[in-house]
Parts: structure tokens; C-alpha cells; sequence
């Protein structure tokens, strides 16, 4: 005759193997929810769009005063204005937006794009996916045709400074009658 104990253990032993399977699954997932959770922290709220217009959430002269030390040192030599704008893939029919900040007096505009969740338009500063066209600025210095705009190729956004969507290499004599100096850089909050 079995024990009462052989019989209860039996019943338990189907579950036990359930859990086996279904605690790496918990595991897995509560892993993904922590890294999505990460990602959303390194997301900074910077405007609202409401009723088709631009609401600044962040403190956009502190922004100015940060990005402006973190890019070029010396605060004192420039005057930014700041704008969040809804610009064109060049050669694509989608728009995004960006924050756009320039001064016309040394005729210098750095662009950021903005991540759009809803009404909300966000910096991203995740630096560790492959992709970090969200996480980086693009200084655009120069008079003629020296806009910041967005071309897509092969799928991923990319910056350029003018018009064009040519993105070949140059001489350096080709590059010295460039009217247009474009960098990027990474400055996190």
C-alpha cells in the first residue's frame, strides 16, 4: 500500500517541472521589462505639442546655457534661440521633429531630433543601441544652403547639413570650397 506522502509528492512533481518552464519565461520577461523600463529613463520630456503649437516642458534657458558649454566651451559668445520644429525627410515623404538651435550672428544651427510618444516630444539620450541618430547633435555652421535636414539611407535617419542628399567623400581642397562646416556630438543630459 502507498503512502499518503508517495501520492501527494506525485501530484506535486508535474508542477514542480511547470515552474521549471515557466520561471526562466518570468524571468525573461521581467529582464525585458526592466530594459524597456531603462530605455523610457533615458527619455527627458522637452515640449508638448498642443492644438498644432509648441509648449516647452524642460527649462530651455538652462538647456541653452548646457548644451552651449557641453558643444563649445564659452557661453558668453553666443545667443541661441531656441525653436522645435516639424521638419521634412529630404528624400522621403515622412516629417519628424527636431529642436533646432541657432544664433544668427555667427550663423551656427545645431539640430537634435526629437522622439514623438503621443503629444510628447522627448530627447533620447540611450546611447547603447547601434543606432544613436536620436542621441546626437549636428551643428550646422556656414550662410549658404547650411540647414540642418535628415536624409533616410538604407533605412536609417541620418543628418546633413543643406540641401543635398550626396553624401560622398571629398578632397580636402574639395571640402575647403564648402561654404557649409557641419559636426556632431554627443551631449547627454
Amino acid at each position: 500500500m502507498r503512502s499518503r506522502y508517495a501520492t501527494l509528492q506525485k501530484k506535486v512533481y508535474p508542477k514542480k517541472s511547470l515552474m521549471k518552464i515557466l520561471l526562466p519565461l518570468l524571468l525573461c520577461f521581467l529582464n525585458t521589462g526592466a530594459n524597456a523600463q531603462q530605455k523610457l529613463e533615458k527619455l527627458h520630456l522637452f515640449a508638448q505639442i498642443e492644438n498644432d503649437h509648441i509648449k516647452y516642458v524642460a527649462d530651455t534657458v538652462a538647456f541653452k546655457r548646457k548644451l552651449t558649454q557641453n558643444l563649445f566651451g564659452s557661453s558668453d559668445k553666443y545667443d541661441f534661440i531656441i525653436s522645435v520644429v516639424r521638419k521634412k525627410i529630404l528624400n522621403s515623404p515622412e516629417n519628424i521633429y527636431c529642436m533646432i538651435v541657432h544664433d544668427q550672428k555667427q550663423h551656427i544651427k545645431v539640430a537634435r531630433f526629437l522622439h514623438q510618444i503621443d503629444n510628447k516630444l522627448y530627447l533620447n539620450d540611450n546611447l547603447e543601441d547601434e543606432d544613436l541618430f536620436e542621441a546626437y547633435y549636428r551643428t550646422c555652421k556656414g550662410i549658404e544652403d547650411c540647414e540642418p535636414n535628415v536624409i533616410e539611407l538604407e533605412g536609417k535617419l541620418l543628418w546633413t547639413c543643406g540641401e543635398s542628399t550626396d553624401l560622398k567623400c571629398r578632397t580636402p581642397e574639395q571640402a575647403s570650397k564648402i561654404k557649409c562646416q557641419s559636426y556632431t556630438s554627443i551631449s547627454t543630459n
